[in-house]
């Protein structure tokens, strides 16, 4: 009995033991709960003054050097009508948090880079890294590793104009308008109604906004191998030079997943459709008269809802039992799929495309090269059934008319967050 008594008189101060040992790493798991919680708290402040930030000078770019001064003077002020510190210390940004780019992923300028070079700024970034109130004092994290007295956060955020499905390209209609189902051929080549043949091309801004294609540049090809403008409706346009139509066939045929040239690493940004077979029936001349065995598709299965007025489907279509066929019917076979490679950025309705639908004002000969108005009545959707042409005469696009449209479609707001 007694040695038991021994064995139990010599543990005695095991737990004050054990609770030295224990009490730094009870700290450090402390800190992470306190000093780290308090950090997240203070990024979610920065990033809410930052997305402010930006969106209210985004409101304020309008292409000109007054625009980029405007947007810096909004940011700045709507970050500092935000606060850090549960709401006690204005968020405190300058110009060094604040840049300008001409698409939402730069290349990025400072305000005096922007000033002198406005119209192609179209978005802004603030980032608050470096302000003061993106560092704090830890309380328990510093006991543990005086390194780690500070701890440092920051809210970034981009705003811009939305971008929707579209191209900056504008057609004329036929007399008595388009025929859901029929197919056209827009070429280049002459011949009006525009100058040169029945397809223009336009800078897919309202007046007054940032361009997005210059004067004779031949960024056109790029916005049409990518597919989205600015979201616009009816109204008055500038009209540009279009590049080379062999440029243009290398935009416009990436949709069957065909990459040459300058656009062989573009699958990422100009997606091959997911179905990139051809359907050859029924090529007709723009002015032609409807063929008797028009082209058609299930609408259904392309968008919701039905069409009155849809034309019967064509034999050479794929068949999907008594409703008729679409396109996006059959992808059983590689003859429908993207080349290899490419399958991992395929999208289905990438060969549906917009185009403008010119007023009778442009469609009279008149616009022919860069600077001309354009008058805008709406638009058309349509599909591609066939690759574009670019060498040969005429050189241009079959495409199958599907509805008209009033003005492109985005689901963002008129502003919009990109990161």
């Amino acid at each position: 009995m007694r040695l038991g008594y021994g064995l139990r008189h010599s543990q005695r101060g095991a737990i004050a033991i054990m609770v030295g040992v224990l009490i730094i790493p009870l700290i450090a798991l402390l800190g992470v709960v306190i000093d780290l919680g308090h950090l997240y708290v203070r990024k979610t402040e920065l990033q809410n003054a930052a997305d402010a930030a930006a969106l209210a000078g985004a409101k304020q770019l309008n292409g000109q050097a007054t625009g980029i001064n405007a947007a810096v003077t909004a940011a700045i002020a709507t970050a500092a009508a935000n606060a850090s510190d549960m709401g006690n210390t204005p968020v405190a940004i300058s110009a060094a948090q604040i840049r300008f780019g001409p698409t939402p992923d730069g290349a990025w300028a400072d305000q005096g880079t922007a000033v002198a070079n406005p119209t192609g700024m179209r978005y802004i970034k603030v980032d608050t890294s470096g302000i003061a109130q993106g560092t704090r004092p830890t309380w328990f994290m510093v006991v543990v590793n005086s390194a780690l007295a500070d701890t440092t956060t920051a809210g970034m955020a981009v705003a811009g104009a939305p971008i929707c499905d579209g191209l900056p390209i504008f057609i004329c209609p036929p007399p008595g308008g388009f025929v859901r189902g029929q197919p056209y051929f827009f070429a280049d080549n002459p011949g009006a109604p525009v100058g040169p043949g029945n397809i223009g091309y336009f800078d897919p801004v309202p007046p007054g906004a940032p361009s997005l294609v210059p004067p004779g540049a031949s960024e056109m090809s790029d916005v049409v191998c990518v597919g989205k403008t600015f979201c616009i409706g009816a109204g008055t346009y500038s009209s540009r030079t279009q590049a080379a139509f062999g440029k243009m066939e290398k935009a416009f045929n990436t949709r069957f997943g065909v990459y040459q040239g300058e656009l062989k690493d573009k699958a990422e940004t100009c997606r091959p459709d997911t179905n990139v077979k051809e359907y050859l029936a029924n090529q007709v001349n723009w002015m032609a008269a409807p063929p008797g065995n028009q082209l058609g598709v299930s609408w259904s299965a392309v968008r919701p809802g039905t069409l009155p007025g849809t034309p019967p489907v064509d034999g050479d279509y794929p068949s999907a039992g008594s409703g008729g066929g679409t396109p996006y019917t059959q992808t059983t076979s590689s003859f429908y799929a993207p080349p290899s490679g490419y399958e991992s950025y395929a999208q289905a309705g990438r060969r549906i495309i917009t185009l403008a639908i010119g007023a009778p004002a442009a469609c009279n000969g008149s616009v022919n090269g860069s600077g001309k108005d354009v008058p805008i009545t709406g638009f058309g959707r349509f599909f591609m059934p066939i690759k574009a042409k670019g060498t040969g005469s005429p050189k241009g696009i079959y495409v199958e008319f599907i509805e008209p449209i009033a003005q492109l479609q985005a689901s963002a707001p008129d502003l919009k967050l990109y990161r």
